[in-house]
């Protein structure tokens, strides 16, 4: 075969392969065809020897890659040997994570069939795509997938030093400013216990009661205070804007509320189960714990070890589209 007729039946091979065209594949390759694609790790990775083994390696592609190529491919051709350049986009199905692979394709033709193939891939890029980190993966279960919120607790202490690496990893979460607005009270003991829970609502008032710990998440309405320690480049700057009641106010809400929900997040990562509420007396909580402040009541959250029989069946979530929208 002249060199033309060789780049054109490689071509034909890539629109088989890019269409997951078996039958039309097999018909261009040698009974005898080699295909080796290099690394570890990933899921094509390994050298393909006949028919058989091309059809399935083409079946294991569709099912567990999906590609696309940016633009077409370069074909150069000497005799029976053709180059194919070329560069994919994609993702790895089974890890939904994504991958840009710059390729070569070193084709040698035999008697009209394609009867060898070495790639040149971007293993790393492959393989870090394909990585499953199953530490990661545990992680987000715990924090997120198979956290549940429970009613009832344990009889297991929380000591002194699990609460503060819990308060150590949630005060690196982002604010505005660094404002830093949260002020939290760790309510453990029978005292504080019987004052919370004499402000809550019903429902939560055996939830205070028993848990080993439940946090008052606060906002200090005076966080300014103490941006030049925590914003010393321009503290002065942004104590001058937040002196605006209104802007303080709405900027401690809701800076405070992403610290209680960073303590949540940190309190589930050092295996401890979270239990937010927001059925009480704020005015009383404010009183009862925050005299002489400015420090308002946001919401409370138990924290320990939940009774797993305390949990109820579990809700569903708004999917994507439900809850949100691409602008």
């Amino acid at each position: 075969m002249s060199t033309e007729e060789n780049v054109k039946l490689v071509k034909n091979f890539f629109a088989a392969m890019g269409s997951s065209n078996a039958r039309d594949l097999l018909a261009l390759a040698a009974e005898d065809i080699e295909w080796i694609i290099p690394g570890e790790g990933w899921p094509l990775a390994g050298t393909h020897r006949g028919h058989a083994e091309l059809a399935a390696v083409l079946k294991k592609a569709s099912e567990e890659v999906e590609t696309q190529y940016p633009k077409p491919p370069e074909f150069v051709a000497q005799g029976d040997r053709v180059m194919v350049v070329g560069v994919a986009t994609g993702k790895i199905k089974a890890t939904n994570r994504p991958f840009k692979d710059k390729w070569v394709f070193d084709i040698a033709v035999r008697d009209g069939k394609v009867a060898h193939i070495q790639e040149y891939i971007d293993t790393q890029a492959m393989a870090r795509a394909s990585h499953i980190d199953a530490r990661n993966d545990q992680s987000l279960d715990q924090i997120f997938r198979s956290a549940r919120t429970p009613n009832g607790w344990a009889d297991r202490p929380v000591g002194d030093d699990l609460v503060r690496e819990i308060y150590d990893l949630l005060k690196w979460g982002p604010t505005s400013a660094n404002s830093s607005p949260a002020r939290f009270v760790w309510v453990r003991s029978p005292d504080g216990k019987a004052r919370l829970a004499g402000l809550a609502a019903e429902p939560n008032k055996p939830k205070i009661l028993k848990a080993p710990v439940t946090v008052i998440i606060g906002h200090d309405l005076d966080f300014a205070d103490e941006l030049p320690k925590l914003l010393p480049h321009a503290a002065e700057v942004m104590q001058k804007y937040f002196a605006a009641p209104d802007v303080a106010e709405v900027t401690a809400m809701r800076n405070g509320t992403l610290q209680g929900a960073y303590l949540i997040v940190a309190a589930r990562a050092s295996g401890l189960d979270c239990g937010p509420m927001s059925g009480f007396d704020n005015a009383g909580v404010d009183k009862a714990f925050f005299s002489g402040t400015r420090v308002r009541s946001n919401f409370i959250c138990s924290i320990g070890h939940g009774d797993p029989a305390s949990v109820f069946p579990r809700n569903p979530r708004l999917g994507f589209e439900e809850a949100g929208r691409w602008a």
